[in-house]
C-alpha cells in the first residue's frame, strides 16, 4: 500500500486474494504495518464496495482482516479512515503503484 493524506510515511501493507473457483469467491486476507495507531479503517474494493470498519490497528499500527468477496475480484483497493458515525473519511493508502 502506498500511504497518503497524512498516513505515517514508513506505512506499509499488502493484499493476498485467493480466488476459489468452486465458491465463486475471493478469500481477502489485509495485513498493514506502522499506520497511525489505534485507528479503524474502512475498505475500498473499487467497483465492488467498501466494507466499514474492516480493521483497527494496534497500539504500534500494525493490522489485518479476513473478508470474502463475491466473484473474482483483482481490482484496486483504498484504505479510508473511519469516521466516528462509521461513515468513510479521508483517504489513507492506495494499492498500486506509489
Amino acid at each position: 500500500f502506498c500511504p497518503r493524506n497524512g498516513e505515517n510515511l514508513s506505512a506499509d501493507g499488502m493484499a493476498i486474494l485467493n480466488y476459489v473457483p468452486g465458491d465463486n469467491r475471493t478469500v481477502v486476507q489485509l495485513i498493514v504495518s506502522n499506520f497511525t495507531a489505534n485507528t479503524t479503517y474502512n475498505v475500498e474494493f473499487v467497483g465492488v464496495g467498501v466494507v466499514g470498519s474492516a480493521f483497527t490497528t494496534d497500539s504500534q499500527g500494525n493490522g489485518n482482516c479476513h473478508l470474502n468477496l463475491a466473484g473474482n475480484f483483482s481490482g484496486a483497493i483504498n484504505l479510508y479512515l473511519t469516521l466516528a458515525d462509521g461513515a468513510t473519511g479521508e483517504l489513507r493508502a492506495t494499492s498500486g503503484p506509489c
